[in-house]
């Protein structure tokens, strides 16, 4: 096999150095370009979102398996080619982040979960009829919750409903937290096939909620309701939504707020309460 000669051709510029600190939905980032590469960058602020490949240095290359703390199933490790595991032989890191502004050689983007000084190997714009895949499913969508309060997997909910619905604004995120609880309610994974959904009229809701336990009309697990609430349903049992006004409430604490300060609940079965 002939040697393979990798250039970096920039490095990110953030705040954050250390990889155990970075969090997992990334952070406000510039990507420098090198001089030299620079004519490369023509035409790329047409693109909203770009796929940033990176070789994450800090990374052990020595590692073939890991454990998933955050998910129960029967298996306890995983390889890394199973998963998203930043340790693997060849440590190349790839993360789809929003392009907000282009000054010369720098891009300014944001969620990018790449350190101070990680080399930059591409750049590649991002574009949703080629790369994105809504029907794909991965261990993670498939596995249930271990610990029911992860803040981590909550913000991950909400960034993945966000790229669906192309704003992080009120609905997203209550639509996040609705999925959420149904998982704890219904003991479910996110995308378990058992479940179906029901659309109110809310339609930031609808996108989030929809992106978040990948309800189709084709796999016949999309309906649309009569009225303003939303309703999920699994194997008979049904949890009803009917959202409170929340258009001017922070996001944040949309995000820490009791369920029931968003909603008005009710489930079909006394039993799951």
């Amino acid at each position: 096999m002939n040697s393979l000669n990798l250039r970096p051709i920039g490095v990110v510029r953030c705040q954050i150095s250390k990889s155990s600190e970075m969090p997992k939905q990334g952070i406000p980032a510039r990507v420098e370009v090198f001089s030299e590469y620079a004519p490369g960058l023509l035409g790329i602020e047409r693109s909203t979102h770009v796929m940033v490949l990176g070789w994450l240095h800090q990374a052990d290359r020595d590692v073939l398996q890991v454990r998933r703390p955050r998910y129960t199933e029967t298996e306890v490790r995983r390889g890394v080619f199973a998963c998203r595991a930043p340790v693997r032989p060849n440590p190349l890191g790839v993360t789809i982040v929003k392009l907000l502004n282009v000054e010369g050689n720098v891009l300014h983007v944001d969620g990018l979960d790449m350190t101070d000084g990680t080399p930059v190997l591409d750049l590649k714009p991002h574009a949703a009829g080629f790369d994105g895949v809504f029907c794909a499913r991965s261990a993670r969508d498939l596995s249930r919750l271990a610990d029911p309060d992860s803040e981590h997997a909550l913000r991950s909910m909400v960034r993945e409903a966000e790229n669906f619905h192309g704003e992080r604004c009120a609905g997203v995120v209550a639509g996040a937290r609705m999925v959420y609880h149904a998982m704890k309610i219904f003991g479910v994974a996110q995308k378990d096939p058992r479940v179906v959904l029901s659309v109110g009229e809310d339609g930031c809701m609808a996108d989030s909620v929809q992106a978040l336990v990948g309800a189709t009309f084709g796999n016949k697990r999309l309906e649309c309701g009569s009225q303003s609430a939303f309703v999920l349903s699994c194997e008979g049992q049904e949890l009803w939504f009917r959202p409170r006004y929340l258009e001017h409430t922070p996001l944040e604490e949309l995000l820490e707020q009791d369920i029931d300060a968003l909603f008005d609940c009710e489930v079909s079965s006394s039993s799951l309460l």
